[in-house]
């Protein structure tokens, strides 16, 4: 059984790189608004959306291969990247963790003193 990887693109250029041992099931579920996908993003306000293959490989190289392409493609939504480590994710996302840290210590900080914390707005600063 070999292992599809492929890409979604939307009019707006946004990109979404997967992989799949089902191609034409897959799409259909990405046609169907998986709202836990975030191929979902490339759906919005009616753009159309094309499909391609990037290659097979075997399941084995399935997630180096996917990692690939999400790292050398432009425009790319998918916040899941196979084979990445926590310590990757924190490095790529040092700011939004950041904030995440700062939202926490104020909520605990404002519960303990029987307040309502602050939202996530009011720390980014937005």
């Amino acid at each position: 059984m070999s292992v599809t990887i492929y890409m979604l693109e939307n009019e707006a250029g946004l990109r979404y790189v997967g992989s799949t041992t089902n191609y034409k099931r897959r799409l259909y579920h990405h046609g169907r608004m998986n709202i836990e996908c975030t191929s979902v993003l490339l759906f919005i306000d009616d753009l159309k959306v094309t499909h391609t293959v990037l290659e097979t490989c075997e399941p084995k190289d399935r997630a180096k291969r996917e990692r690939y392409w999400i790292e050398h493609t432009d425009n790319v939504v998918n916040h899941h990247i196979p084979g990445r480590s926590h310590t990757e994710y924190q490095q790529a996302n040092r700011e939004r963790c950041n904030q995440q840290r700062m939202l926490c210590y104020y909520k605990k900080k404002a519960a303990a003193q029987g307040k309502d914390g602050p939202d996530s707005d009011s720390i980014s600063g937005e």
